[in-house]
């Protein structure tokens, strides 16, 4: 994999992540589950029910 091609996959997850971070905020949840791991949102929100 060139790195270019690394580059742009990191940059991709790191704008997936700022997106679900997003969701998270405006339901009022922890932006914090998120970084605990990607699966955390899944628990966080049967957590939260």
């Amino acid at each position: 994999m060139s790195l270019r091609k690394q580059f742009h996959v990191k940059m991709m997850q790191r704008e997936k992540r700022r997106k679900n971070r997003k969701k998270l905020l405006a339901k009022g949840q922890n932006p914090n589950d998120y970084f605990y791991g990607r699966y955390n949102i899944g628990l966080g929100a049967a957590e939260g029910k």
